[in-house]
């Protein structure tokens, strides 16, 4: 019976010093690269352009505003307005310019929805419209010269 105890010991001691082995090693930090495509679990928009400065990635969040400054103008994808940076295949549309929050501008630029349709807008530069704060909601409007 004493040799079965000393075994049982051995036997905890040497899965306790195991465990502990284990907690102890660290963890693999994420691999957080701009540009890649990807935004791994533990990375963020500081160290990882692909990420979102959010999670939310509605359209609707896109667009919120409280002033004109945190509005800018955009090309909508495929002409569309209603397409977001999350969409994968948007309808097409003929619209020149959209306006979205200063803060989604990366997530916009990184944005890949592939048109349904051939885009048929014969656009003038961006710089003829204005970026303005709606009603919570930032809007293009056309410039006047």
């Amino acid at each position: 019976m004493n040799r079965i105890t000393v075994l049982a010991f051995i036997v905890i001691a040497a899965v306790a010093v195991m465990l502990t082995a284990i907690l102890s090693l660290p963890e693999k930090a994420p691999e957080c690269r701009a540009g890649d495509g990807s935004c791994p679990k533990g990375c963020s928009n500081e160290n990882d352009r692909d990420c979102l400065r959010s999670s939310t990635t509605n359209l609707g969040t896109a667009r919120a505003c409280l002033a004109d400054r945190d509005c800018i103008i955009v090309k909508p994808f495929c002409g569309n307005p209603d397409c977001g940076f999350s969409d994968t295949e948007c309808n097409s549309g003929k619209f020149c310019a959209t306006a979205i929050s200063k803060n989604y501008i990366a997530a916009w630029q990184g944005g890949r929805a592939k048109c349904l349709q051939p885009i048929s807008a014969e656009c003038a530069p961006l710089e003829g419209f204005q970026a303005k704060c709606v009603i919570g909601e930032c809007r293009a409007v056309s410039s006047s010269k």
